[in-house]
């Protein structure tokens, strides 16, 4: 009896929505605050139980995106690079707890960051990068998915709002100095994933708002004109 009441109460945390009252996490960083269900072990284990497993999943879509867009992070893998080796890494502090020493596997990871692409929280990078979209695609643990805490519309919006706002309108920029240009390093496109700042830029294009222009060989050589 005491095995089952500790199984439902699990599956009952697990499905729950997020409370109202938030709880900060001893590694997170000050300007966030982990959700409760952040520090409850069976969160880091997917439910087999389907109902379970799309609320957990729902769960970790949303934390996602909060956190992502919390610390300007545009992109996620199931396996950290060499340049997640900092105590503040994604895989250290999102998908882990080390004060109840509990973390998602890097297959489940892969499970959560597919459910966020299914969900359009996220695109797989090969999806966005090859020509062909392949059934394959964000397969294996070296995947990149690309996370939408701004959709790309969104990210269209934002830059043509700064291009009004800083009278760059009926300029051309390359999407270098766009991307990374001295203009832009207060934005919140400053350093945007280039596969999405296309993606943002053919949203305004297809508003008539931008004109785009194909470079000859290096991809900063591409630019675009405002209207």
């Amino acid at each position: 009896m005491a095995a089952t009441a500790t199984a439902s109460a699990s599956t009952s945390a697990i499905g729950s929505s997020y409370p109202s009252t938030s709880s900060s996490s001893s590694t997170a960083p000050k300007t966030f605050r982990y959700p409760p269900i952040h520090a409850f072990p069976p969160f880091y284990t997917l439910q087999h139980n389907p109902v379970s497993r799309a609320q957990q999943l729902s769960q970790w879509r949303a934390l996602i995106l909060d956190y992502c867009r919390s610390h300007r992070i545009f992109s996620l893998s199931p396996l950290p690079s060499a340049s997640d080796a900092s105590g503040s890494s994604p895989h250290k502090t999102l998908f882990a707890n080390a004060s109840i020493q509990r973390s998602l596997s890097p297959e489940s990871i892969r499970a959560v960051l597919a459910d966020l692409v299914e969900h359009k929280g996220a695109a797989w990078e090969d999806q966005l990068t090859t020509a062909k979209k392949s059934a394959a695609a964000g397969q294996g643990n070296n995947a990149k998915a690309f996370i939408y805490w701004k959709t790309p519309a969104q990210w269209g919006d934002a830059i043509y709002e700064w291009v009004m706002a800083t009278g760059q309108n009926k300029s051309i920029m390359t999407l270098f100095e766009l991307n990374q240009g001295e203009l832009v390093e207060s934005q919140d496109f400053y350093e945007l994933p280039m596969p999405i700042l296309k993606l943002a830029l053919k949203h305004l294009s297809s508003q008539g708002k931008a004109q785009i222009f194909a470079g000859s060989e290096a991809e900063d050589g591409e630019g675009v004109k405002f209207v």
